[in-house]
């Protein structure tokens, strides 16, 4: 270190945050290289230099790293893995090993806590930390299982939560489980016997954690464990047996509240070879048929059992094996496999075991499968459309021993070389092939598929060009609209049909016919818009229309016909007016009323017109020259004793409605109004 050739005075200490720019100055009389930084943050990060002084001024700053600021002290680490015991139904205790780091500071409690197995809310079990290394946490729900953990404390604050102990269901110690079921020999040798059971039908309350074997010599009153550790399994073999002796054995399930009842092998057991006949286990794949694909590995492997060991020996259909087959026995499985398997594999195997106790034999069917050959052709195409063409081939002549699962149909643009595919999943021997483009060229090839491969293609012979066809229009979907309707015409509307036949529509023609015949009549009119009013028609009579499109081809044929309709005017003639009632009656006149028609026939009534006739005479008189828009009307210069009638009309601008009659006898010396 240099001075700078002059005593160094002074040091100059400044700081500043690790993240932020700028300095702050400390102290610039620093005497010592020592200095003491105070007033920190603890958890915040500094960086600090200092630079040293002379007479002749200040020295470059010695900066250092990124420093945190903290405490030499901490929280404690997380306590040992709690274990839980002495379980009831409302309570459990819980035991810990102290934190193995303490923070530098003594422990001063534990916090308990704990939760139901499915919930993530914890709950605390004990209101006060405990100085002890045990807890009994209570007012728990029989029932449930719960998960506790344990958090340390010391001056520093709360440390980390142990690791969970393992779950404890809240219930009362159980009872020990019932007896194993079918406890039984399954093998002997001169040296070992081996022991299988089930496992028993009451558990007692708490999952079997094992199983205890006990033997007993013939002859003697003791019995004597095999295993001092239960067996987690139901199988036992015991081995260094003495040869030629006699034994009975006993089985004994165990859960949390001790061993059960013994359950006992039926007889007594002489150490000693097994003699059995031939047998098999068969998988499930052999029942039926087994299938391997061409050019794959037939595979048959047999358990086998008896004793002595029986001998093996395979044959297919009646004869030996292929001398391309491996074969391959022991004392417990029998295997045949044939690699590169070809059709000509397929057949019932069978496999003969014999050993002195019998002869077992067992057939296995095997089917070898190939891929498909390539569909029949050749290809055909139909209904060429601009956009799309339909398709259609046979089914390949062989299916490769599988059904055909579908087809997979492809297209190449001739200006292209990669093939695009269409769909590859066809069921049927024909598709639709869409989203083509018109007078573009196109090559198709088709792909038969089962379920192990797919076979060569059949492709196209020469190139398809996608036009549109120039034929008649659609039909039109929807009858024509009547829009309005006379007594002698009627005026139609309708729309064009979706398919032009690829020629532009140059015209229609309306048909129409009388609901009560069957024949159509053409309007000899070409009519080139959408509307038309069809005139020249009966009035009263109920007819029908259709519509035939016409282009450059030809005609459509007619689309559906319309709901019938009556020709007449949109209104009619006004109902007859109501009752005719007498309201004064004298020896030379009358005074009649009436109400309003009930129906004005769709426009409103201008008036009415009153008739009268003597009775007994056929011909009526007009009462007033000039319609009245009066409900009442007085008569005249009539003959004193003499009966007469009266009649009235309404009329609109349609025309007058039925009269209303009414026959009123009126005598010259009535001088008050009749009813």
């Amino acid at each position: 270190m240099r001075d700078g050739g002059a005593p160094i005075s002074n040091y100059v200490v400044e700081q500043r945050d690790a993240h932020r720019p700028g300095w702050v100055p400390v102290s610039e009389s620093v005497s010592r290289p020592i200095f003491k930084f105070d007033r920190l943050t603890e958890g915040d990060e500094y960086v600090f230099r200092v630079a040293a002084t002379n007479r002749y001024g200040t020295g470059d700053y010695l900066q250092s790293e990124i420093v945190m600021c903290k405490s030499s002290k901490s929280i404690p680490g997380p306590p040992g893995r709690p274990i839980v015991f002495d379980v009831s139904r409302d309570g459990m205790t819980v035991a810990w090993e102290p934190p193995d780091e303490d923070g530098g500071l003594e422990v001063s409690g534990y916090i308990i806590e704990r939760k139901e197995v499915r919930s993530d809310r914890w709950i605390r079990a004990n209101k006060n930390p405990v100085t002890m290394t045990r807890y009994r946490s209570t007012d728990l729900i029989e029932g449930l299982e719960y998960e506790h953990r344990v958090t340390a404390i010391n001056a520093r604050g709360v440390g980390k939560p142990s690791l969970l102990s393992k779950p404890a269901v809240a219930t009362d110690p159980v009872d020990p489980p019932g007896s194993p079921q079918n406890p039984r020999v399954t093998d002997t040798t001169k040296s070992s016997v081996s022991l299988a059971w089930s496992p028993p039908d009451e558990e007692g309350g708490a999952k079997v954690t094992g199983y205890l074997i006990e033997m007993q010599k013939v002859g003697s009153v003791t019995w004597m464990k095999c295993n001092a550790t239960p067996s987690l399994i139901c199988e036992y073999t015991l081995t260094r047996m003495p040869q030629g002796e006699e034994f009975k054995f006993r089985i004994m399930a165990c859960n949390a509240g001790g061993p059960g009842e013994p359950a006992e092998v039926p007889g007594v057991v002489t150490i000693t070879e097994m003699l059995d006949p031939p047998s098999y286990d068969l998988e499930a794949k052999y029942k039926d048929v087994l299938v391997v694909r061409s050019r794959g590995v037939i595979r048959l492997s047999v358990p086998i059992k008896g004793k002595p060991t029986p001998t093996c020996k395979w044959t297919k259909d009646g004869s030996e094996v292929t001398n391309r087959a491996m074969i391959a026995s022991s004392e417990d499985v029998s295997e045949l496999v044939i690699k590169l398997a070809e059709r000509s594999d397929s057949g019932l195997y069978h496999l003969h075991l014999e050993n002195k106790c019998g002869k077992k034999m067992l057939p296995i069917k095997v089917k070898v499968i190939g891929r498909p050959s390539a569909p029949e052709g050749p290809l055909r195409f139909d209904d060429i459309q601009a956009h799309s063409v339909k398709v259609s081939w046979k089914p390949p002549t062989e299916d490769g021993g599988s059904e055909i699962v579908g087809y997979i149909v492809e297209r190449r643009e001739e200006t292209k070389a990669a093939w695009y595919t269409v769909d590859s999943r066809v069921v049927d021997t024909s598709l639709v092939v869409k989203g083509l483009q018109e007078n573009a060229e196109y090559h198709f090839k088709v792909t038969a598929e089962n379920q192990f491969g797919i076979s060569n293609s059949l492709k196209s012979e020469t190139t398809i060009v996608p036009k549109t066809p120039i034929c008649v229009p659609e039909a039109s979907g929807t009858p024509p609209e009547i829009m309005d309707v006379t007594k002698n015409s009627a005026a139609l509307a309708w729309t064009k049909p979706k398919d032009d036949g690829g020629s532009c529509i140059t015209g229609y023609y309306i048909e129409y016919k009388e609901v009560s015949s069957d024949k159509w009549i053409r309007h000899e009119t070409k009519i080139t818009s959408t509307m038309y009013t069809l005139s020249q028609l009966t009035t009263d009579s109920e007819y029908q229309f259709r519509v035939i499109a016409v282009n450059d081809i030809g005609a459509s044929e007619p689309g559906p016909a319309s709901d019938s309709v009556i020709c007449k005017d949109p209104f009619d003639k006004p109902s007859q007016p109501g009752e005719i009632d007498t309201m004064t009656v004298t020896k030379d006149y009358i005074t009649i009323n009436w109400e309003a028609p009930a129906c004005d026939g769709g426009k409103p009534v201008l008036g009415y017109w009153i008739e009268y006739r003597k009775s007994g005479e056929s011909a009526w008189k007009k009462c007033n020259k000039e319609r009245t828009k009066d409900k009442q009307y007085t008569q005249g210069g009539l003959q004193e004793a003499t009966e007469y009638e009266f009649r009235v009309f309404a009329e609109n601008e349609t025309e007058l409605a039925d009269h209303a009659e009414q026959q009123l006898a009126s005598k010259l010396n009535w001088v008050v109004s009749m009813v």
